[in-house]
């Protein structure tokens, strides 16, 4: 199984080193953890698992999300890192730093102790574990432990999408728990539920990372805040970042290039958030 881990800091005082793990279960999956006040939200979509005082030191701490999503690499994982800078401290000059380390792809950030999260990939989902005061051996300890056995039934159903969108003609052809695909003719949409991410970076990212894929040689122009289109030879589309709360559906339409698709574009900007 491929990690990737970021690295929040190393190399300082007061530090966990060889703590004591047991196996705890978790929905879907099983991790080696210490112990802690737990404080546990079980849904099988979108769940976490807070460990205050882990191992028994005042300060530590164990954090485990999963959520339907791809495992982050690459400039995710970056942004990820970036992220946690900013709400440690919003004035904080530091810059993280992509590295890769026996194999791992890691996010460095220089802080006062040891902080460390990792994105690993079980089943549909994604399982963020961050570790506070902790060890990068005894992190990685907890990482390797990973026992994923996905429910089957639940890896199916489909988590609401948080918008509404008009898109009359439009069939669904495709769906997993936080994606559907709708297609008219040539024309396609896909709406995919982004549970945790909700960074302007990470739009920018996907949507790079996206017209690279689609179609190579296409010209990207932001249209407005979170909408972007693009033009290639042969495609053209458009991609929108509808924020709700937490949450961030990513709207992308695709047609045949020079196809008039005013009435497509105007939909993609009426979309809005259910109440």
């Amino acid at each position: 199984m491929r990690h990737a881990i970021i690295a929040l800091a190393a190399c300082a005082p007061h530090t966990l080193d060889h703590a004591e793990l047991a196996k705890r279960e978790l929905p879907g999956f099983s991790l080696l953890l210490p112990s802690g006040e737990a404080k546990l939200s079980p849904a099988y979509a979108d769940g976490e698992l807070e460990l205050a005082r882990a191992g028994g030191y005042p300060n530590a701490t164990v954090n485990v999300t999963w959520y339907f999503g791809d495992q982050l690499h690459g400039p995710e994982l970056l942004e990820m890192g970036q992220q946690a800078v900013r709400a440690a401290n919003p004035s904080a000059t530091g810059k993280a730093e992509l590295v890769t380390h026996d194999g791992h792809e890691l996010v460095r950030i220089p802080y006062e102790y040891d902080e460390w999260a990792s994105s690993l990939a079980c089943g549909a989902r994604s399982v963020t574990l961050a570790t506070e005061r902790f060890s990068l051996d005894d992190h990685l300890r907890m990482v390797n432990s990973l026992d994923c056995h996905p429910i089957a039934q639940k890896e199916h159903e489909r988590v609401p999408l948080p918008i509404a969108i008009d898109l009359p003609g439009f069939t669904a052809v495709d769906r997993d728990p936080t994606t559907r695909v709708l297609s008219q003719g040539d024309a396609h949409v896909m709406l995919d539920l982004n549970l945790h991410e909700t960074g302007t970076d990470e739009t920018k990212a996907f949507v790079a990372s996206f017209v690279h894929q689609t179609e190579p040689d296409a010209v990207t122009t932001e249209l407005s805040t979170d909408l972007y289109a693009f033009e290639g030879s042969e495609l053209a589309g458009w991609v929108r970042a509808v924020r709700c709360g937490d949450t961030k559906t990513m709207i992308v339409a695709v047609v045949p290039a020079s196809t008039p698709a005013d009435d497509l574009l105007a939909r993609i900007r009426a979309a809005h958030c259910l109440p």
